[in-house]
C-alpha cells in the first residue's frame, strides 16, 4: 500500500481511545488491524470488560434487576467471555471478582441519562469518537462514569 493512500486512510480516521492506544503499544498491530483491516480474536481481558458494560447497561436500561446480575454474570461468562486467558488461576480471580462484584453492586443515585452513549467530536480537524458508559444527573450538574473492570 502507497505512502499516499496511507496518508489519506489516516487523514480521513475516525480516531478513538482504543486505536490511540493500540498505535502506541505497537505500531505494527495499528497497521494490521486498522489500515489493513485484518481480522483480531477475541482477547480474554477485552471481553471481559465489554460483558460487564453489557451487563451494567442491561441494569441501567431496565432489561434485568439488580439482583438478577450475579446470575446472569455466571450464566453468560464462557458465551461473552472469549479468548485465551493467561492461566488458569487468572480465569478464577476474574470469574470469581465478576461475581463478587455484582453480589456487592451499588447503583448509582442519579437521574440516569444515558448508558453507553456514543459521541463524535472534532479537535483540530481531526475527527474523534468515544463512548460515555453512564451519564447521570444531580442536582449538582451531570455525571459521566468510565466504568473499570479491573
Amino acid at each position: 500500500m502507497s505512502d499516499i493512500i496511507i496518508s489519506s486512510l489516516l487523514e480521513n480516521a475516525v480516531w478513538s481511545h482504543s486505536k490511540i492506544m493500540c498505535y502506541e503499544i505497537c505500531p505494527y498491530r495499528f497497521y494490521l488491524r486498522y489500515i489493513w483491516e485484518t481480522e483480531t480474536k477475541g482477547r480474554f481481558y477485552a471481553t471481559y470488560g465489554l460483558f460487564i458494560h453489557k451487563l451494567l447497561q442491561q441494569y441501567y436500561t431496565g432489561k434485568i434487576e439488580k439482583d438478577e446480575l450475579a446470575f446472569a454474570f455466571l450464566k453468560g461468562f464462557k458465551k461473552n467471555v472469549i479468548g485465551t486467558c493467561p492461566n488458569q488461576s487468572t480465569f478464577g480471580v476474574y470469574l470469581n471478582d465478576g461475581i463478587n462484584y455484582f453480589n456487592e453492586f451499588k447503583p448509582f443515585e442519579y437521574q440516569t441519562l444515558a448508558v453507553e452513549k456514543q459521541v463524535n467530536f472534532k479537535i483540530g480537524g481531526n475527527r474523534f469518537v468515544g463512548v460515555i458508559d453512564y451519564l447521570g444527573e444531580d442536582e449538582n450538574g451531570l455525571i459521566i462514569v468510565d466504568h473499570k473492570s479491573n
